[in-house]
């Protein structure tokens, strides 16, 4: 059962992010046209449970479901706009997706406890807690 909700939400959140590893099947006029997802992830992500999932698999308290709801809301707002902005190649949409999605974990992992974060980054697929890796181009500042 609770493999079932892991899978479950990390397909949520990987639908949420965006379309960022998908291709879009056809371009009409400049706009961005997607393959529709399989009942019941076709309908459009709502804040409400998407916080209740998170809620469920990380047993938040009311005060970090009081502040983790607004960091969604941000999140899904900007990746609504990124989406629908026709002026951005597909591959800026998917940098500002992705660079949006970081933002929201890290902003939603500063609310977690510990074990909290150590949940969600099993849930979410990443590790936060490593620093970024520098490309050997990449020069020290």
């Amino acid at each position: 059962m609770r493999l079932i909700q892991r899978l479950l939400v990390l397909a949520m959140c990987m639908f949420s992010v965006g379309l960022s590893a998908q291709t879009p099947s056809t371009k009409t006029s400049g706009q961005f046209k997607t393959e529709p997802m399989p009942m019941p992830m076709n309908r459009q992500v709502n804040v409400d449970d998407h916080l209740h999932m998170l809620s469920q698999q990380l047993n938040l308290t009311k005060a970090q479901e009081i502040r983790i709801k607004p960091i969604l809301e941000h999140y899904l707002r900007e990746r609504q706009q990124v989406e629908l902005n026709n002026k951005l190649s597909a591959d800026e949409k998917s940098a500002r997706l992705q660079s949006g999605e970081r933002a929201s974990h890290s902003r939603i992992r500063a609310v977690l406890t510990l074990a909290q974060k150590k949940e969600f980054d099993e849930i979410m697929g990443t590790d936060d807690d490593t620093p970024p890796h520098r490309s050997k181009t990449q020069k020290k500042k």
